[in-house]
């Protein structure tokens, strides 16, 4: 048995409804339900090809009810295959058909309902329900948009008719106000306690809507999955000396698939249900060790008491006691880490093939390897139980089918069905459109949901990314890693000048390749736009309308002054001097002149000297220009190192981070929130319940009913 019940708000022909139709054909496809029960379809008519169009067979058989001008209608679709109807009865506000359910054998009365919006109209239609169901001894579901949420006369109905309201699952409300301020539970299924006889495994689900403001409901016999149950690998059994061993023999283990992003999914199963029978059996050993060895300590503490221990006896106990403490230490750090599981992407000039080749590769496994040492070892690149120490520690044995399943996502921008999206974020840079979705499944992994089950947002989650100054739980939004990780390549093309694809980049683009920091972008690189190393040029734009401009941040540090152009670089002030001091420029003899060309800083105190060669003597006005820039120089600093580097200013060691711009972009949100306040002597559940309780962000009714859900009451129904 599988029941669909939607208020499916009309089914006409205009643009709108033909989107809607198709969505729910669509919908039914992929549930194939055997019974459909739809409201308010306003029509007066209903077009049989239509049964065809939802159910894929022009075979099933339906009723309807015509609908009062542009309001109301019911719609009911069955499989005459497994209901066999004996008649048909319709009031004002539903329809009830009796039949034969093949598969018990008994009688079964379906009805539909589409409730009244005013207070008497909802009055008759419970009178007229209770009529119906004085008529047969039967199985009775009652089923559809009531209009109306459990109140006093709804729970009248339900008790004097001895029926069962079935829990929803999946979603808290069934219909959701246009504009997204009203939410309410109107549709349900209501069934007769001896349905539960013959169909013992019902359950009843909330399904995603679109193009009406109801969601649709289901209901099915048999357990509904959610996904697999959550199986946590802790660091003490990475660590463990059995790991190796363990791992490399479920990593050997066949399995089935061609997509590579499936086969990585399928060995990390293989690892977890292995790591699991280990543990199962070593924990038991682990806990008669740790009792025998109590008992140890507990017989040598009552026998100093008595007597004076030998040197021998006093190794043997302190032995002893250091076993113990070891053992009950890796106890203690595996409920340490669950504890605190919470939540922590050419028409250029031509080079070389073989360059061209280099500079077009996939990611290498070095790459990918820096970028999961990159992070925390006790964070998870996702909820799939397994953190980054094991992808270090276990490295050689998985790297390859890892490296496949990277590959096969960057070329294919898909993932598997059934495969958890977390290895994307190993990949330094993930492309933008994934990262809308990661960052949905975050935020419904937060409020303790999934793609099957959506639970209520109770705190903007842009607030929540935010830093604990700025009132947030620090937790940072995947697109402010994906930034910070593509402004790590400007750091790398500042520090490591003499790398192979540096020179690449250089002899295609220019000295510069477009990185603002070194001197101003020119808007006619030749060949640069639409490339990869233009969407890594162009995240500058992007931080900047974030409040972050990384061209102010990255400061060149004169040492010798032998590697840095006079003119052409940023290296004092904010931009380059040949566009500060344009009069100066065009009489300079030598227009790539170095720093140290042209200033040498001599003496304690770091005086400077200057060594000028015009093409023409400066004079008049232009005299002027040459003091203001005299003026500039004299208050350079100099190092005193023998090279000239970058330093990123945001960190006191210069050397960049992608935390130290993550941070500065989580700060940089202008918010009045008050600070979060921490305590790391609490659960951070406790702790995070707390800051939703500082800002009015728990369900009690009184802020159910601030936002436009409707309850019977707003008083505390314990008080008196």
């Amino acid at each position: 048995m599988k029941i669909i019940s939607l208020n499916i708000r009309g089914l006409g022909l205009d643009d709108k409804d033909k989107l809607k139709l198709n969505w729910f054909k669509r919908l039914c496809n992929r549930e194939k339900p055997n019974f459909l029960a739809l409201q308010e379809t306003k029509c007066q008519n209903f077009p049989e090809f239509w049964i065809e169009k939802f159910c894929g067979n022009s075979d099933y058989k339906y009723c309807c009810k015509k609908a009062k001008g542009n309001s109301g209608g019911l719609l009911m679709v069955w499989d005459p295959n497994l209901f066999v109807t004996n008649y048909i009865v319709e009031r004002e506000t539903f329809i009830a058909i009796k039949g034969n359910w093949k598969s018990v054998g008994e009688e079964l009365v379906l009805i539909n309902v589409y409730g009244p919006q005013n207070d008497e109209g909802k009055k008759q239609m419970w009178k007229d329900l209770k009529e119906v169901m004085n008529y047969d001894e039967a199985l009775w579901m009652i089923f559809g948009d009531f209009n109306e949420v459990r109140a006093k006369w709804f729970n009248d109905f339900i008790k004097d008719c001895n029926l069962l309201d079935i829990p929803l699952g999946g979603r808290l409300y069934t219909r959701i106000s246009d504009n997204g301020h009203k939410f309410s539970k109107l549709d349900r299924f209501i069934i007769s306690e001896n349905v539960l006889q013959k169909w013992p495994n019902l359950n009843a689900v909330v399904l995603d809507k679109k193009y009406t403001d109801h969601c649709p409901i289901m209901l099915q016999e048999g357990n509904i999955y959610f996904g697999p149950k959550l199986i946590k690998v802790f660091d003490e059994w990475i660590k463990h000396k059995d790991a190796q061993s363990i791992v490399e023999k479920a990593w050997s283990m066949e399995v089935k698939g061609w997509r590579h992003d499936v086969i990585f999914r399928e060995k990390l199963k293989n690892v977890k249900m292995e790591l699991k029978k280990w543990y199962s059996t070593s924990q038991c050993k682990l806990k008669g060790e740790i009792e025998e060895l109590t008992k140890k300590v507990i017989d040598w503490e009552l026998k100093a008491e008595v007597s004076n221990l030998s040197d021998i006896d006093l190794l043997a106990w302190n032995t002893d006691r250091d076993k113990l403490f070891q053992k009950e230490k890796n106890q203690t750090e595996m409920l340490k880490q669950k504890a605190s599981l919470l939540l922590e992407n050419w028409d250029g000039p031509r080079i070389e093939k073989a360059l061209a080749d280099k500079l077009e590769e996939e990611f290498s496994e070095l790459e990918t390897l820096e970028a999961i040492k990159s992070c925390g070892k006790n964070k998870a690149p996702g909820p799939d139980g397994f953190n980054l120490l094991f992808y270090i520690k276990f490295w050689d044995i998985i790297k390859v089918d890892l490296m496949k399943a990277i590959t096969w996502f960057w070329n294919s921008g898909s993932i598997s069905n059934g495969c958890n999206a977390s290895f994307i974020t190993l990949i330094p840079k993930a492309p933008v459109g994934v990262l809308k979705d990661l960052e949905g499944i975050r935020r419904d992994f937060f409020w303790g949901g999934s793609n099957e089950q959506k639970k209520m947002a109770w705190v903007n989650w842009n607030q929540i990314l935010l830093l604990y100054d700025s009132g947030g739980l620090n937790i940072s939004s995947l697109k402010n890693k994906n930034l910070a990780l593509l402004t790590k390549w400007w750091w790398k093309f500042l520090s490591n000048k003499e790398a192979l694809w540096i020179k690449v980049i250089k002899s295609i683009y220019g000295y510069n390749s477009g990185l603002e920091c070194i001197s101003p972008n020119p808007t006619n690189i030749k060949g640069l736009t639409g490339t990869t190393w233009s969407n890594i040029i162009n995240v500058k734009h992007t931080l900047t309308k974030l409040g972050c401009d990384i061209t102010n941040e990255f400061v060149k540090l004169i040492g010798s002054g032998t590697e840095t152009l006079f003119w052409h670089d940023i290296w004092i002030g904010e931009t380059v001097l040949k566009q500060a001091f344009p009069k100066l420029f065009r009489l300079e003899s030598n227009k790539l002149a170095m720093v140290s060309d042209r200033v040498q800083w001599t003496g304690v105190e770091g005086r400077v000297q200057f060594s000028w060669q015009w093409s023409t003597l400066p004079r008049w006005r232009i005299l002027f220009d040459l003091q203001q820039l005299e003026n500039r120089l004299s208050v350079a600093k100099c190092s005193g190192k023998n090279v000239d580097v970058w330093v990123w200013k945001p960190c006191c060691s210069g050397i960049y981070t992608t935390k130290s711009l993550i941070e500065m972009l989580n700060s940089s949100v202008d918010t009045h929130v008050k600070p979060t306040i921490r305590n790391n002597l609490i659960p951070q559940k406790v702790g995070i319940l707390m800051w939703r309780a500082s800002q009015n962000k728990l369900p009690v009714r009184s802020e159910l009913d601030r936002r436009g859900i409707d309850l019977d009451s707003v008083r505390c129904p314990m008080s008196l």
